[in-house]
C-alpha cells in the first residue's frame, strides 16, 4: 500500500525525448517526482525498490509495447495505475491496453489538463484505498485485542472470523472453524440453535434488538454463556 510521499511518484516511460521532456514539465507543475525512462527494460530497473502511483507508458516502444508488458505489470505492481499514451490514430491500441488492465489512456500530443485530471482521479482512489487499509487495520487490532468472545458470521452461518479470546474461552481455534457451521460447532440442539438461527436473521433484516443469549458448546464438552 502506497503512503502518502510515494503517492506523488511517476514513472514515466517514453522513448521520445521531446514527449518525455514533456511530460516531465506538466508532472513537475502538479507537483510530482518524475523517473524517466526509455525503454521497456529500464522499467524494471525503475521499479526495483520504488513505488510509484502511475506508469504512464507510451504503447510502443523500441524493445516491447503497452500490451505485452501490462500482464507483468499487473502481477508485479498491482496497486500501481498505468495509463498508456498512444497516437490519435490508434485507439484500437488504447482499447487492447485497457482491457489488459490499463487504468486509462491518453491521447499525443499530450492534454496537461486530460493528464491532470486523470492522476487527480487516481490520486483520490488511491487515497481511499490507503483509508480503507487503515480502517481495516485498526479494526483487525481491535478485533484481537478485545476481551471478548468475538466472531463474524456469514450469512450462511459460516465462520468468517474467530477472535483469540474465542480460542481460549471455547478451546477451538481459528484455523479449525474457520468456514465451519456455527450451529454444528457450538449450538448442536436443534431447539436452541432455532433461536440462534432466528436471532441472526434479525441481524442480517436490520431488526435486532440490543443484546441476545445463547450457550456455546466448547472443545472440553463445558458450556459457556455468551
Amino acid at each position: 500500500m502506497l503512503s502518502e510521499g510515494e503517492l506523488k511518484q511517476v514513472l514515466v516511460v517514453e522513448h521520445d525525448a521531446d514527449t518525455r521532456e514533456n511530460l516531465c514539465n506538466i508532472l513537475g507543475q502538479d507537483g510530482l517526482r518524475v523517473t524517466v525512462a526509455n525503454s521497456a527494460a529500464q522499467i524494471w530497473e525503475c521499479l526495483e525498490g520504488n513505488s510509484y502511483l502511475a506508469i504512464i507508458i507510451e504503447r510502443n516502444l523500441p524493445d516491447s509495447s503497452a500490451e505485452d508488458l501490462l500482464p507483468q505489470l499487473r502481477q508485479c505492481v498491482p496497486q500501481t495505475a498505468i495509463i498508456v499514451a498512444t497516437d490519435s490514430t490508434d485507439l484500437e491500441g488504447a482499447v487492447s491496453a485497457m482491457r489488459l488492465g490499463a487504468s486509462d489512456y491518453i491521447i499525443k500530443p499530450i492534454n496537461p489538463f486530460v493528464l491532470s485530471q486523470s492522476l487527480t482521479q487516481i490520486k483520490a482512489h488511491r487515497r481511499l484505498a490507503l483509508a480503507k487499509a487503515r480502517s481495516d487495520d485498526n479494526f483487525r487490532i481491535l478485533l484481537e485485542q478485545a476481551p471478548g468472545l468475538v466472531l463474524i458470521l456469514r450469512q450462511d452461518h459460516t465462520i468468517a472470523y474467530f477472535s483469540p479470546f474465542a480460542e481460549q474461552v471455547t478451546g477451538f481455534s481459528a484455523t479449525e472453524v474457520s468456514g465451519k457451521d456455527y450451529f454444528s460447532l457450538f449450538v448442536p440442539e436443534q431447539k436452541s440453535a432455532q433461536e440462534v438461527e432466528d436471532h441472526i436473521q434479525e441481524v442480517f433484516n436490520s431488526t435486532l434488538g440490543l443484546a441476545h443469549e445463547s450457550q456455546v458448546h466448547c472443545r472440553d464438552g463445558s458450556r459457556r454463556w455468551i
